[in-house]
């Protein structure tokens, strides 16, 4: 065995290959929310993200939840952003970092983020 050479074993599997920019930064983000706690679930109609432990407004939507899109945004020179469900902006797509900061905000009650006494 080589080292410089992987087994076939160990090779990227072929349907990582052939996404688009936009399903490899919605993949991307999933695997983040995920790690921070979120029920996460990619759709035909974008990310899906709930937040457990949040309740929501209504028998329909039992917990917080958002669905969030990745596309070109042509205000910014067609460079991939996410979206929201209202299709209001979250941030570019290569800042993960600022996308999960906006989905906490955005899913966690306003009640739990407050500090108490």
């Amino acid at each position: 065995m080589s080292f410089d050479r992987p087994r076939e074993s160990d090779a990227v599997p072929d349907a990582l290959s052939r996404l688009s920019a936009s399903e490899s930064r919605l993949v991307a983000l999933t695997a983040h929310l995920h790690a921070q706690g979120f029920d996460v679930k990619l759709t035909d109609k974008g990310l899906r993200v709930r937040n457990p432990n949040a309740p929501g407004c209504c028998d329909d939507n039992p917990v917080l939840s958002d669905v969030i899109k990745c596309r070109r945004r042509t205000e910014d020179g067609g460079r991939l952003w996410f979206f929201n469900s209202a299709r209001e902006p979250i941030a570019e797509a290569d800042r993960l970092d600022d996308a999960i900061m906006w989905v906490k905000g955005r899913l966690t009650p306003r009640d739990a983020a407050e500090v108490r006494d």
